[in-house]
């Protein structure tokens, strides 16, 4: 998916109301009505006009203000609504309302009531639930692509929205923030969408490390919250608060929020507390029950759970722990950045300062360029720092801090 070519979309949409599509559309659900009705051309015809005039207007060769257009359209009871939106938009905007209120009953729903429906929204839709039970959803993306000049403003909106959750996923959170940015372009938006856009928009600066941009757009992120929202909708705002203090080294502070929370009834929200609660044990050097406290994240958040399991363990000097985790890791991931980085805190344990040193060169220095997660990136980069400095290699080191994150 190219988002320079969303960009230019975006940027050069009008307001230009277009009469073919319109047409098309009224034809569309004159020929549906009259199919649900079982009814024949004939039959809608009489008293009206011919039956080859019928046939014209249900291939869209006549234009709405027709007269015998309106005619049909009365006698069957079908308004100017129904035929301003296409087929499946309600359903988009009830999925959307699905992931703001977490109600997987609802998106297991629509994706079955549109499963095998062939409408740009009904892609969408597919597209927009899947994420949500975190499926691989490249190939839909790269299909709803080929249509991408025929979105509506809304549709365009969550396509965009859908790369930058799909790009968030890969950890490429550069890429997923200016998804975002061209969505935020749109003078209007739903206020649903809007919360989990700048829900995502958050967690995108946060991983890259601008902090004070991520705490921004946290604040923005509170005034899309509607009316009578989901307690889990306050505990996901509350969590990503916390983790913006982990990362920015207030840890009293994040241990205080934490604190805050009491029995969560939403188990992927509980062990997000749980990895971030083991996050401020670490920095507090209690490893024992930092792992303890890892380990009840590994269902929804297995890549850190085990990898943040691993480097407690190092510090606590278990070997054998150390070595059994990263098995653990190798056998249930096939991500390429937390192997390398599973692999470099196994290092450590054989207390070769230079071994491991020699691996972020050759191997985590270029890995890591592709990815975007500053908390660890950063540990990495500044551990390098220090070893270059160690040996006044003072070009390296300016080189290295050069791609240290925004703090």
């Amino acid at each position: 998916m190219n988002i320079k070519s969303l960009e230019r979309i975006v940027f050069n949409r009008t307001d230009q109301f277009d009469e073919e599509q319109f047409n098309k559309n009224v034809a569309k659900v004159i020929r549906k009505k009259r199919k649900e009705a079982n009814m024949t051309q004939s039959e809608i015809a009489a008293g009206i006009c011919s039956i080859s005039y019928i046939s014209k207007i249900e291939n869209g060769e006549c234009p709405p203000d027709n007269f015998y257009v309106r005619e049909v359209m009365s006698k069957m009871g079908i308004t100017l609504d129904e035929v301003m939106i296409s087929e499946y938009t309600s359903e988009l905007y009830e999925m959307v309302d699905a992931v703001y209120y977490d109600d997987v009953h609802k998106v297991q729903l629509l994706l079955d009531l549109t499963e095998k429906a062939d409408s740009i929204a009904a892609k969408l839709i597919q597209i927009v639930g899947r994420l949500y039970l975190e499926e691989n959803v490249y190939d839909r993306l790269k299909y709803v692509n080929g249509y991408k000049n025929d979105l509506t403003d809304f549709e365009l909106m969550v396509y965009l929205y859908c790369i930058a959750k799909h790009e968030a996923s890969l950890l490429h959170y550069k890429k997923a923030g200016k998804c975002i940015e061209i969505i935020l372009n749109f003078d209007e938006m739903n206020q649903h969408l809007q919360f989990l856009v700048f829900l995502l928009m958050v967690e995108s600066r946060m991983r890259c490390g601008e902090y004070v941009s991520a705490l921004h757009y946290w604040n923005t992120a509170k005034n899309y919250l509607s009316e009578g929202y989901e307690i889990h909708n306050v505990y996901r705002m509350n969590l990503l608060y916390a983790e913006i203090m982990i990362y920015t080294g207030e840890f009293k502070h994040a241990e205080e929020e934490l604190s805050k929370f009491t029995k969560i009834h939403h188990e992927r929200l509980e062990e997000k507390m749980f990895l971030l609660i083991g996050l401020v044990d670490y920095h507090k050097k209690e490893y024992s029950q930092a792992v303890i406290s890892f380990l009840r994240a590994k269902n929804y958040f297995f890549e850190e759970s085990i990898l943040f399991s691993i480097r407690s363990l190092v510090q606590h000097g278990d070997a054998h722990q150390v070595l059994e985790y990263y098995k653990i890791l190798e056998e249930g991931t096939n991500s390429i950045y937390f192997l390398k980085l599973g692999e470099y805190y196994r290092l450590q344990l054989e207390d070769n300062i230079y071994a491991s040193r020699e691996y972020i060169n050759n191997h985590l220095l270029s890995n890591i360029k592709k990815y975007d997660y500053a908390y660890l990136n950063d540990e990495i980069l500044q551990e390098l720092i220090q070893f270059h400095r160690f040996n006044s290699r003072y070009k390296a080191v300016d080189e290295l801090r050069s791609r240290l994150s925004i703090t």
